[in-house]
């Protein structure tokens, strides 16, 4: 026998404290699933203990149920130890319902319907996953293999047919990527229409970021003296100017007097002749949030002492709130405790 520092040896399934030269010390790795034990000769460093392991030691169970299943039909049941699996259960040799995979599953869990399907199929068979596939072929979508489109870092995602509207013509995007227009058409369109004959129209009105609503004027409107040079124009300015009957003057401001800028009826808005005298307004404004923020902490602490005086009137205990006086927390019922 070989007593160089390091060296891994097999040998007979017998106690480490029986060989000769062991002196009761063994490697603590695991059986294997095989009667032997892994011993090794004179402590070897735990660099070379870290390496021996890698190159020669299998992972759990990869080893003998490998073997096992070489050999093994479709419903042999053997224990966990002959398949080099920790534990002590039995397994029964399946196969997968959805894959036709062969695998070791545990008898318990294959009882109890858990082991029908491997785990690479388990999200694949439930219902969920079923129901969503359904919905996105009755879109009409198709795998990016079926259509020639490039594969995404190793997966086939789903292409959704359009219909240019340019064009007619069937095209296939990704959910994330869908376009009114084709490729072909982008250029073109986007160069060329504008307004109602852009595909992306959406009747010339949006929200603007500072809570505003800006809406799109002809350009023989009476009022197109009043808009940007793209042609669009503050909604609650358009409407004051309709109501009067003229342009509004560029130093002339809107007040919105509920304080809501989106809502642009003529009873919420008021003409003011310059910034000067909108300022108080907003002052004002200003003042009542606060005072609304007031009135809802007050409703709120109102509600919190209507309840701890009907429990108190009950004879139900109600945790105090600690008023720290020299060291003295009081009650509410007026009583002391120690601090």
């Amino acid at each position: 026998m070989d007593k160089s520092i390091g060296q891994a040896q097999r040998l007979d399934t017998r106690h480490p404290s029986q060989e000769d030269g062991m002196k009761g010390k063994s490697d603590p790795t695991r059986n294997c699933g095989k009667d032997t034990l892994l011993t090794l000769s004179p402590a070897p460093t735990p660099a070379a203990l870290t390496q021996w392991r890698c190159e020669n030691l299998p992972k759990r169970g990869t080893l003998n149920s490998i073997e096992a299943a070489g050999t093994s039909k479709i419903g042999d049941i053997k224990p966990a130890k002959e398949l080099g699996y920790k534990g002590h259960a039995l397994y029964r040799y399946s196969i997968c319902s959805s894959c036709n995979k062969e695998r070791w599953v545990r008898v318990k869990d294959f009882n109890q319907g858990v082991g029908l399907v491997c785990r690479s199929c388990g999200y694949k068979s439930t219902k969920a996953f079923t129901s969503k596939i359904d919905k996105i072929v009755s879109a009409g979508a198709k795998r990016a293999s079926e259509i020639g489109k490039p594969l995404s870092k190793k997966r086939d995602p789903w292409y959704y047919p359009h219909t240019c509207t340019s064009c007619g013509k069937t095209v296939y995007h990704q959910l994330k990527d869908i376009h009114r227009v084709c490729k072909e058409c982008q250029y073109d369109v986007r160069n060329t229409a504008s307004g109602e004959n852009h595909p992306n129209w959406n009747g010339g009105r949006y929200m603007h970021g500072d809570g505003y609503v800006v809406v799109m004027l002809e350009k023989d409107s009476p009022y197109y003296s009043m808009a940007d040079t793209k042609g669009y124009i503050l909604e609650h300015r358009l409407v004051m100017a309709k109501k009067i009957g003229r342009c509004l003057i560029e130093g002339e401001v809107v007040h919105h007097i509920n304080g809501d800028k989106s809502y642009n009826k003529e009873e919420n808005l008021e003409l003011l002749p310059n910034d000067a005298s909108h300022l108080p307004y907003i002052i004002l404004q200003q003042h009542i949030y606060k005072l609304e923020s007031t009135i809802r902490d007050q409703g709120k602490e109102i509600k919190l002492l209507k309840w701890r005086i009907g429990e108190l009137e009950q004879g139900n205990p109600v945790p105090s709130r600690s008023n720290e006086t020299s060291g003295v927390r009081r009650d509410d019922t007026g009583g002391t405790l120690d601090g």
